[in-house]
């Protein structure tokens, strides 16, 4: 985060919407009027440039974006179902923040997972057209996109002219944490939400130019937005908005104004809790109090901590990055796809270099501080140096166990830097482009070449079958109440093809599997169901292609599955083995599949097993 907070820009002569003028003059009215004009003309100019920026990233997609979404396994397929699923649940008249349309008949609390209802919601039209893959694709674009423009929106009160900024939002918008994320994760490319809390608290703690109870309101607004996007950046902004605040009153240590900004701070607060409570309060009550709750640590925060090497070291999602080093990088974190805390060298000389010539600039001071702040806490409660763990006690390992901030994965923290980074590089053009042509030239140089090495390798497209059956899902006569096992088992994202064909289904089939967290005997998660003695059959089968003649134990473990389940109908879809998996089901029910639109099937299983 920037310093903005601690001292805005006074008005100057290059920047007219800053000037002091008597409101109820002509003059006034007419500048104000023409600056509000100039700012919708330069937000619809960066939202363009960011658009477009993102159109270049993801452009492999779009040659056959109803059929191709941006990244590459896995997690997609579960994302892709959930935009279908949100606005299907509302069309039945079901509550879709849980469904009992995965992990059938128990069900799964969406909110402990990746639902993202509001951006389904608002993006259901395109589902309804479109299907639910260009829904994905439109809200990944769209995501960065308004990423960048809110980040742009932030750093344009910091600046005298519009290029800093429009740099800055590009550094955060397409960052190695928005790269890499963009590979699997939706809910992390849609990081438009802390630019907008920065600035909330740079005008109630600095500018105090509002009420503190309305900027409370819009902070609750803002927070209730978040947390129907994705509720762990909500968790961690609350954790660098905490981090900024008291930065920002280290570096300015004035009693008077600190006293006053506190005041309106703890108004501003219980504003922002009551109308954030009243937004937000039924999916909180849903998380925390309904069906299928979670209990303890989501994720190891250790596996998912950034390394410090990775800081130098780029992954190959960003496009400069020789192989030499990625070998190296693809073990960082628990998946490499994780490892986001790339700035480089030439931008840390550059960075430093920032901070040795604007010192006196408090803005850059606390950036700078919140920087290193930032990518201390992303190293996680112990700390790693290629990929190698070290028993060094770590300031994240106290925040670890904090309620709600045990399921946030520290490496994910990065996204904070690249905010502050995204504040230094723009405020550091502005003051570049007050210089003389040959030194404004030599820091414009140098920030462009650093920035050079964190430019994003172009972002990879996937694809895979969907069989026509899913497609007329309306006409093939499975009912609300079937519960249906699918071929290929899948409990977490490698194989989750059946999310995908279900989504394009538009979320209507009862799925027992699911790519979805859910409570284990203890309350732990796991994903979906167990795997009993028929999915370990399954699995045998799909992965190795090994069938053999079902003995009387596995049959009888395997009927007890399917009735314990009240599964009613066996959908075998593409996969490896397929001719294997069929025979495994043929040999179970003794008799062979229905074959419709690229599927086999077996109905009515509970009558078929009844005398088994």
């Amino acid at each position: 985060m920037t310093a903005g907070g601690v001292a805005a820009e006074p008005a100057t002569a290059s920047d007219p919407s800053r000037q002091p003028a008597n409101p109820s003059s002509p003059e006034a009215s007419g500048r104000e009027h023409g600056a509000r004009g100039l700012r919708r003309r330069e937000l619809f100019g960066a939202l363009l440039v960011y658009v477009l920026l993102t159109y270049l990233f993801t452009a492999a997609t779009w040659q056959d974006p109803t059929n191709h979404w941006i990244g590459s396994c896995c997690d997609q397929e579960q994302l892709i179902w959930m935009m279908a699923w949100t606005p299907t649940a509302l069309e039945m008249g079901q509550n879709p923040l849980v469904t009992t349309h995965l992990n059938a008949p128990g069900g799964a609390n969406l909110m402990w997972n990746t639902a993202m209802p509001l951006v389904a919601v608002l993006l259901a039209p395109v589902t309804s057209v479109a299907g639910p893959i260009l829904t994905y694709n439109v809200a990944a674009l769209l995501g960065i996109a308004m990423s960048g423009l809110a980040c742009f929106f932030a750093l344009r009160r910091y600046t005298a002219g519009p290029l800093g900024p429009l740099v800055g939002g590009a550094v955060y918008a397409f960052s190695p944490f928005v790269a890499s994320h963009a590979v699997l994760h939706l809910n992390l490319v849609n990081v438009w939400g802390p630019p907008l809390f920065l600035v909330l608290l740079d005008e109630i703690v600095v500018r105090r130019r509002y009420r503190p109870v309305v900027l409370g309101a819009a902070l609750g607004i803002v927070g209730a937005i978040q947390l129907l996007t994705y509720e762990e950046v909500l968790a961690t902004s609350a954790v660098a908005g905490f981090l900024l605040v008291i930065v920002a009153a280290i570096v300015v240590h004035r009693r008077a104004p600190i006293v006053e900004s506190s005041v309106r701070l703890l108004w501003a607060g219980v504003a922002g809790l009551v109308t954030f409570l009243v937004l937000g309060g039924f999916p909180l009550a849903v998380q925390f109090f309904g069906p299928q709750q979670i209990q303890g640590q989501v994720q190891p925060a250790e596996v998912f901590s950034m390394d410090l090497l990775n800081i130098v070291l780029p992954t190959d999602f960003t496009l400069i990055a020789p192989k030499q080093v990625t070998d190296i990088s693809k073990d960082f974190s628990g998946l490499h796809h994780e490892a986001t805390g790339y700035l480089g060298l030439p931008l840390l000389l550059v960075l430093g270099w920032i901070v040795v010539e604007l010192r006196r600039d408090r803005r850059i001071v606390v950036a700078a501080i919140l920087a290193v702040v930032f990518l201390v806490l992303s190293l996680g409660p112990a700390l790693f140096i290629g990929g190698d763990p070290h028993h060094i006690w770590m300031p994240w390992a106290p925040i670890a166990d904090l309620p709600l901030l045990e399921h946030v994965l520290p490496g994910r923290i990065t996204l904070y830097v690249f905010l502050a980074v995204a504040a230094m590089v723009a405020i550091a053009i502005g003051h570049a482009t007050t210089l003389a042509r040959r030194p404004a030239a030599l820091r414009l140089g140098a920030i462009a070449v650093a920035l050079v090495f964190l430019v994003p390798a172009p972002a990879r497209t996937s694809t895979h079958e969907v069989p026509a059956f899913f497609r007329a899902w309306d006409r093939q006569g499975i009912t609300e109440d079937d519960i249906i096992l699918f071929a290929p088992w899948f409990t977490n994202g490698a194989g989750a093809d059946p999310m995908l064909w279900a989504a394009v289904a538009r979320a209507k089939p009862r799925m027992y599997e699911g790519y979805v967290y859910v409570p284990a005997a203890d309350g732990r998660p796991r994903y979906g169901p167990p795997a009993g003695g028929l999915a370990k059959l399954m699995i045998q089968a799909q992965d190795h292609g090994i069938v053999a003649s079902l003995t009387p134990d596995q049959r009888a473990a395997a009927v007890a599955e399917l009735r314990e389940a009240r599964i009613s109908v066996v959908i075998v879809g593409p996969l490896k083995y397929r001719a294997e998996m069929v025979r495994l089901f043929t040999d179970l029910f003794r008799r062979p599949p229905i074959e419709v639109d690229g599927v086999q099937l077996w109905r009515d299983v509970q009558q078929t097993i009844a005398g088994a």
